[in-house]
């Protein structure tokens, strides 16, 4: 597996010292990022692809519909594990988490943080960080399977432990990230320790006829921003790869975080 390393030293001194956009040729299976001296955020390569999108097993929620073939015709990098406490306040100056912990998720922070946080990156390392469009969230979570879960349907909910931190085995905490199976792109924790920030406006269901590089709605039909995947204090039926929820751009909670994408 080939890996590239972007040597940037300096934290938070560079934030304003570099505002060329980085070349991506894709032919790096991995992205292993310097932020600060001590500090790397890691990201894989998801090819261009189809897949089906929403309740493909005809059991999740109305606002999982209809299901539709959706293209993705870039290929980009996300985030291989959920952003740090660590990397967020290396690139921030301070940690908002109520479960602290250097290589705990960062959790408690808005969708409006979480893209200050991208834009900041994207100034020191000159590639296009952002949040990931619930599209490309779901691509790569399902990894190619168009079950209820990536390792399969409701016969084997049972293994669902063994990839993700949530209400049954979490002891009502975050946990470091990386500790439980990856999906099969190489993610972990997709499922469970926390929620995860999208780009998209929520709409309570989808447009049928939007299939090729979705971006969900200019502008919001309630007013918040959809989260993907389960956290520490969810159930089973809560972290599906088409599951979905929503938050207003301002709030925060402990049970939602982020990762990101390079585009």
């Amino acid at each position: 597996m080939k890996k590239i390393y972007l040597i940037v030293l300096g934290g938070a001194l560079l934030f304003s010292g570099c505002n060329s956009k980085a070349a991506l040729d894709y032919k790096n299976e991995v992205l292993n990022i310097q932020l600060s001296k001590d500090t790397f955020i890691e990201l894989k390569r998801m090819d261009s692809g189809t897949f089906s999108m929403g309740s493909v097993d005809g059991l999740g929620e109305e606002d999982e519909l209809p299901v539709r073939e959706i293209t993705l015709t870039n290929p980009f990098y996300m985030g291989t594990y959920e952003v740090t406490q660590a990397q967020w306040e290396a690139v921030m100056g301070y940690n908002p988490s109520e479960f602290v912990g250097e290589d705990l998720p960062v959790d408690s922070v808005s969708w409006s943080e979480c893209m200050t946080f991208c834009e900041k990156v994207s100034k020191i390392t000159g590639y296009n960080f952002s949040l990931p469009t619930e599209a490309q969230w779901e691509y790569a979570c399902r990894g190619g399977i168009d079950e209820r879960w990536f390792f399969g349907d409701l016969a084997q909910e049972n293994l669902l432990g063994e990839y993700a931190w949530i209400e049954e085995n979490a002891n009502h905490t975050t946990h470091p990230v990386g500790k439980k199976l990856p999906n099969p792109n190489g993610l972990y924790d997709i499922y469970g320790n926390l929620q995860e920030w999208c780009m998209d406006w929520y709409t309570n269901t989808y447009n049928e006829n939007d299939v090729i590089d979705p971006e969900g709605k200019k502008e919001a039909q309630v007013g918040s921003k959809v989260v993907r995947g389960g956290n520490w204090g969810a159930i089973a039926d809560m972290v599906r790869s088409g599951y979905r929820d929503c938050l207003g751009i301002d709030n925060k909670t402990n049970g939602i975080g982020f990762r990101c994408v390079i585009q």
